[in-house]
């Protein structure tokens, strides 16, 4: 089985265990809901039946299935201290998973049109799923402040965010650069600039690290796109990839961010020339992750 394989094995597995065909799925809310509805659609336009349509508030997960015409109506309570901007994820077996993204200006609920009635996309075999990461995720110590700052979506998960993928022959020999991707808010280092790291590794081994520092985010906390890239000439066919994305403290502070639906795209070399900084030791990558 090759690894495009074993990602729709897995999609598949997650579907069966989240329930299977239309319905209301998880809608149990007691008192007046909040309702978004959308279409779901693949590139041809047509309707995906089946597709999950999830946001995560705290540690409550609140989905939906879209019917065979691809409509869904997904509800939420009115009774909740909504941040000002918040995210879910649309997931259907053997496609893309897609970010949707929610606001609540004056005291409303809103959706972004264009990520609530998406295309999927195929996926392929030079896509990486990061399962870990598909969920929204929060990495810091709860310690911060500000109007912005204070309205993140679930509580901190720790510091420390990683996930693999196995570089396998059939990859390798096709594909020498990732560019890892997802939506974040909150990436600031108390107003001194992003020092959030994200690297690659083999398995976390000392002297294998590929570091870079994560830019700011949108400074109204709504969330950003990011897009970072790297060279994987440096690992052998069948090493265990780590991608790893870190909160670093500043004055013993450390950042409060989130991110959701982190996603690798591989290409060979011809498509791209992407410089990269290898960490040659353990107290380097230390030292440029800001734990001495």
């Amino acid at each position: 089985m090759n690894n495009y394989q074993k990602i729709l094995l897995l999609i598949a597995v997650c579907s069966i265990l989240s329930g299977c065909g239309g319905g209301e799925g998880n809608q149990d809310i007691d008192g007046a809901v909040w309702t978004t509805s959308g279409k779901v659609l693949d590139e041809k336009g047509e309707p995906i039946a089946g597709a999950e349509v999830s946001v995560k508030l705290n540690d409550i997960k609140y989905s939906v299935k879209t019917d065979n015409s691809g409509n869904y109506h997904l509800k939420t309570p009115q009774n909740y201290a909504y941040p000002q901007y918040f995210a879910g994820l649309i997931n259907a077996e053997n496609y893309r998973p897609t970010t949707i993204l929610f606001s609540f200006p004056n005291n409303n609920l809103a959706v972004d049109t264009k990520t609530s009635n998406p295309n999927l996309q195929l996926l392929k075999e030079s896509d990486i799923i990061f399962f870990n990461g598909l969920d929204i995720i929060h990495l810091g110590d709860d310690q911060f402040q500000g109007a912005v700052n204070s309205q993140l979506q679930i509580k901190a998960q720790g510091k420390v965010w990683v996930d693999y993928f196995t570089y396998s022959d059939s990859l390798k020999s096709k594909y020498d650069n990732i560019c890892i991707s997802f939506l974040g808010r909150g990436f600031n280092s108390i107003k001194e600039g992003s020092k959030d790291p994200i690297s690659l590794s083999n398995s976390g081994q000392a002297g294998t690290y590929i570091v870079k520092i994560l830019p700011d985010s949108a400074e109204d906390g709504s969330f950003s796109q990011y897009k970072e890239c790297f060279s994987l000439s440096s690992f052998k066919a069948g090493d265990k990839v780590q991608l790893q994305i870190n909160s670093l403290p500043v004055s013993n502070d450390y950042d409060d961010f989130e991110m959701i639906n982190v996603f690798g795209e591989l290409s060979g070399s011809e498509s791209a020339n992407i410089p990269t900084t290898p960490i040659t030791s353990t107290d380097e990558f230390s030292k440029r992750c800001g734990f001495m």
